[in-house]
């Protein structure tokens, strides 16, 4: 078995990675072509797009999408909006599982089923809120936020609140 790595180049192999990708990416289509799919680094903040929901609580950072992070958008650059905005608010780790699957759905939908399920299996891995990265579940939230032990505006822990309540807590499965 190999020696395990340092943690700094781990990160730095990380962000040398991601740097790489998006040369390639840039060389490949260049600005033009990305800005005609939608993934040239646009900003649009969430309220223009009528994505802030009403009665939860609101991170501290401003709510800015950029359609599909590092991705293409084609004709799906709405739902990846969406996607920016739930993701900027966070929640527990049930709301990121129904976020992320009512995306591939809304991909799947704009008749790319291929790429949904690319997509989809991308922000399960890489959405996830223990990576210091820009797209992180919850990153409206400082770092360290990680998921909500509670569904928001609801007091009840998001562990149960799917639990029907006739069914006892001593029979529901972790």
């Amino acid at each position: 078995m190999p020696p395990r790595q340092p943690m700094f180049k781990v990160a730095a192999r990380f962000r040398a990675l991601r740097t790489a990708i998006g040369k390639a990416l840039w060389r490949t289509c260049g600005c033009a072509a990305a800005l005609a799919i939608g993934g040239c680094a646009r900003q649009i903040p969430c309220d223009a797009i009528g994505a802030l929901p009403a009665g939860v609580p609101q991170p501290p950072r401003a709510c800015v999408v950029d359609g599909c992070s590092m991705a293409p958008d084609f004709n799906f650059a709405r739902c990846c909006d969406e996607h920016d905005a739930r993701y900027w608010r966070g929640g527990s780790a049930e709301e990121r599982a129904l976020a992320d699957a009512e995306f591939g759905q809304c991909v799947a939908a704009k008749n790319h089923p291929v790429l949904a399920r690319l997509y989809y299996f991308g922000v399960r891995v890489g959405g996830t809120p223990y990576l210091p990265t820009p797209w992180r579940w919850g990153f409206g939230w400082p770092y360290t936020h990680g998921y909500d032990v509670e569904a928001p505006g609801t007091g009840v822990p998001a562990c149960t609140r799917d639990v029907p309540a006739s069914v006892p807590i001593e029979s529901v499965e972790p």
